[in-house]
């Protein structure tokens, strides 16, 4: 048991932890790779691509207290719904697509993400990232970008107050 609730930095965790363990990824995001690795929200501007980013949207928190009976471990469960967009980036718009086509593929079932501390309950990509598709960064370089909204709820117990 969890010796405190957490909210979504363990899922975050939880998230780099997939995507760097997942060879074809690693083997394209990889610094030593020549990729740009793995960035909360954004990356610094001469990042090299292609790299992903992970973006907390949203994360509701639903308590459910229980009942205290003075043998339980727990004072009931706590259960954060949170909303992610995952999002690949690229100069080319076939590598962000694959590579965000891998992640589809290895995020498919709650059994599929690893959650510190707390058991994932739902897993499901809801829609693709806004925003999907061609630019121009501040140094003047052609990117795209290939992503996904993901819902990932987990739970995890309230420790009782010691």
């Amino acid at each position: 048991m969890a010796d405190s609730t957490s909210v979504t930095d363990r899922i975050d965790r939880g998230i780099i932890r997939k995507v760097r363990q997942t060879e074809a990824l690693k083997a394209k995001l990889s610094r030593s790779a020549g990729g740009g690795g793995v960035h909360e929200s954004f990356a610094s501007r001469k990042v090299r691509y292609p790299f992903f980013t992970y973006t907390v949207v949203s994360a509701p928190i639903l308590l459910d207290w229980g009942m205290d009976n003075g043998s339980d471990e727990t004072n009931g469960t706590r259960e954060i719904r949170a909303i992610y967009d995952l999002t690949f980036w690229s100069r080319s718009k076939v590598e962000a697509q694959n590579l965000d086509s891998i992640l589809d593929n290895v995020l498919r079932e709650k059994e599929d993400l690893e959650v510190e501390g707390q058991t994932v309950i739902h897993l499901q990509r809801i829609s693709p990232a806004a925003g999907n598709g061609p630019d121009i960064d501040d140094e003047g370089r052609r990117y795209t970008r290939a992503g996904g909204s993901y819902e990932i709820w987990t739970t995890q117990p309230i420790p009782k107050s010691t």
